[in-house]
């Protein structure tokens, strides 16, 4: 081949890997996948008078008698509990005949072992920390566990809004009636980030989307209640700092031993637990919405959030709305709108991780470049912002100590140094996008080991996707500055790192986002073409 000919094909070569870039699909927070709701969805809250919890029906009077905790109605409710199937089973039972020898009795429909709505909560009963430090179950913990239970079951039956949503399913050991077959017990550590493998642990068993616990620490005066919630890893965003473990606001005082009949009986712990069981309501409705699509009632149901802080004494807890109301800004592209609410965020706590996460995916969609799109100064601005903000966002989360987290953190920086590498290279700044690339693998290289101990295999997909995908760029600008033998290097690299994205679909088939969104419309792709570049004549 002439160096005329090989000069035009090199440029041909670039060209095509040009187009191949800008296709390239960037992370983004907004990413949707729509949730697969079944027609036999089983809903907690169904029409105008009915509680349905489980498989058993509560008419909304007897639901409003189990919250006010009167003792006779209690004692009616268990009677009911426990004899209501064997009354509908005489009721049903069919007529006997002289033709017949025997009836046989039905026999009771199993109860489920695990959740099956399209966002299923889970309410533990809260532990309590005595003064010498041992962790157990307690009286105090199940009352207010209890009640936290009951009032968000009422919110749901209550409110119009949510009474279509017909897609939230609640568990609580609490109820006198219970549909499910799975005790779900009491997270019992002194430790937030052991609480917090608790939950994880538990959302698992039961296929929960979030567990709501509690501690109490009695080792001050009065006792402290913290309350908490853990939402699992499914919520069908990649790089979402919303999954993992969330204080709800700060301590409660409470003076004990809480009174079983009238645990509220305290007019500051009434104000408090009714305002954080409040936040707990929108914030779950905000979250099943989004996961049905409907991004606008998301929104509504984050802002009904921070309207109930407004109008309460106790505004604790204001940075965690105002982090979701960021985050649905950001999945609604409202990119504005979203920048505010994360830095009214981080006003109200300037350690807040999540929030500087969620600030940094606001300037990373600020400077993604769409096909055909040349770097702006603008667009290099937002970069350097997406790097700091990142970066300040894993320093806090090392701070925090919470792994997943700091995984994500570390992730979106290395998807920003990528993106960095491929507004270098259409900018023809080769060494420049070397340096950005090399460092985006080097920092998901040092990542993939604790990703590995700690089993999360979606994030490990998502690590081995945006290693594969920097392997490919990288082997294109290699071969522009004329080491080929580097190229093969890079592109076996890429094929590596694709192969092993593919594998944690394996390790996890019932993970969508993990099999459809990034192996099925990511990996595998992006693998082909690296595996047919391998295969091409002179490579």
């Amino acid at each position: 081949m002439s160096s005329g000919e090989s000069e035009k094909s090199n440029a041909s070569g670039a060209s095509k890997f040009k187009r191949l870039t800008r296709l390239w699909r960037q992370p983004a927070s907004q990413d949707v996948i729509s949730a697969n709701v079944g027609e036999n969805v089983r809903n907690v809250v169904v029409g105008k008078n009915i509680i349905q919890i489980g498989s058993l029906k509560i008419p909304w009077l007897l639901a409003v008698a189990l919250a006010t905790g009167t003792v006779a109605t209690v004692v009616a409710l268990i009677w009911i509990g426990v004899n209501a199937q064997r009354v509908t089973q005489f009721v049903m039972a069919p007529t006997p005949t002289p033709t017949v020898t025997a009836t046989p009795i039905p026999t009771a429909t199993p109860k489920p072992d695990r959740m099956s709505g399209a966002f299923n909560i889970a309410v533990a009963d809260f532990s309590e920390i005595t003064a010498t430090g041992v962790v157990s179950n307690s009286q105090d913990g199940h009352v207010l566990s209890a009640w936290v239970y009951n009032a968000l079951v009422q919110s749901y039956q209550s409110n119009p809004a949510t009474q279509q949503l017909g897609q939230v399913e609640i568990w609580s050991d609490s109820a006198p009636i219970v549909g499910k077959n799975q005790p779900l017990g009491s997270l019992t550590s002194a430790s937030a980030a052991e609480r917090r493998d608790l939950a994880a642990a538990l959302a698992e068993r039961i296929n929960a989307t979030m567990i709501i616990y509690g501690a109490i620490d009695s080792r001050v005066s009065p006792a402290d209640l913290w309350l908490e919630f853990y939402v699992a890893p499914d919520l069908q965003r990649t790089l979402d700092p919303a999954v993992g473990r969330h204080n709800l606001g700060g301590p409660i005082g409470v003076a004990l031993p809480v009174e079983a009949t009238d645990p509220l009986a305290s007019v500051a712990l009434s104000s408090s637990l009714s305002t954080r069981t409040s936040l707990l309501f929108w914030l779950t409705t905000g979250m099943t919405y989004d996961l049905l699509g409907r991004s606008e009632d998301a929104l509504h149901s984050f802002q009904q959030a921070s309207q109930t802080l407004n109008s309460a004494t106790d505004k604790s807890g204001r940075d965690l709305v105002q982090f979701f109301i960021g985050r649905q800004y950001l999945i609604m592209q409202r990119l504005d709108e979203a920048a505010d609410a994360y830095q009214q965020a981080l006003a109200d706590n300037a350690d807040y991780a999540r929030a500087k996460i969620g600030l940094g995916g606001v300037y990373f969609a600020r400077a993604q470049l769409q096909p055909g799109d040349k770097p702006t100064a603008a667009s290099e601005q937002n970069l350097k912002l997406a790097l700091q903000t990142y970066g300040e966002a894993q320093a806090l989360a090392q701070a925090d100590g919470d792994p997943l987290i700091i995984a994500i953190a570390r992730l979106a920086l290395a998807s920003t140094y990528r993106l960095q590498g491929q507004s270098d290279y259409l900018e023809n700044d080769l060494s420049a996008a070397q340096q950005a690339l090399t460092q985006a693998i080097a920092e998901i290289e040092s990542l993939l080991p604790q990703l590995e101990q700690a089993e999360e295999y979606q994030l490990l997909g998502q690590a081995y996707e945006s290693l594969g995908a920097a392997h490919l760029q990288l082997s294109d600008v290699v071969r522009q500055l004329g080491h080929a033998d580097d190229r093969r290097t890079h592109l076996r690299a890429a094929v590596d790192a694709f192969d092993n994205c593919i594998e944690q679909g394996e390790r996890a088939p019932l993970d969508q986002v993990l099999v459809e969104k990034i192996i099925k419309n990511s990996c595998q792709i992006y693998r082909n073409i690296a595996q047919k570049a391998l295969e091409e004549p002179g490579e």
